[in-house]
């Protein structure tokens, strides 16, 4: 929306202008001081430019974390479904092997006890 193009008016050189201000930052590693003189209107664009930009990209993060939970999500479900059905059919096909394999047996034994 603002892009940084923002310009001061004319009266807006230095301390011609009533509502310049002057502001000092010190940093926290370094505590070096850093002082920052503009019109207060320009700077209050340029702050808001600035979190404009971080709020848009904040919102295309959190869209593009969404997008892959879903994502995600669908995947899960597929392979739930899919390692439910094949777990089944193991299942099913180890109980027929093992109900002849008794079936068998219990015919060897009918046998046994007639002889």
């Amino acid at each position: 929306m603002f892009n940084g193009l923002i310009t001061p008016c004319k009266k807006c050189v230095k301390e011609q202008c009533g509502l310049w201000v002057t502001t000092t930052w010190q940093n926290e590693i370094t505590q070096a001081e850093k002082k920052n003189s503009e019109c207060a209107i320009v700077g209050l664009y340029t702050f808001m430019a600035r979190h404009e930009n971080r709020a848009i990209a904040t919102q295309k993060a959190s869209e593009q974390a969404r997008n892959n939970s879903a994502k995600t999500q669908v995947l899960q479900e597929t392979l739930g479904k899919n390692l439910s059905l094949g777990l089944t059919q193991a299942l099913n096909a180890i109980t027929e092997q093992l109900k002849s394999q008794i079936d068998k047996e219990i015919e060897s034994i009918k046998l046994l006890l007639t002889e």
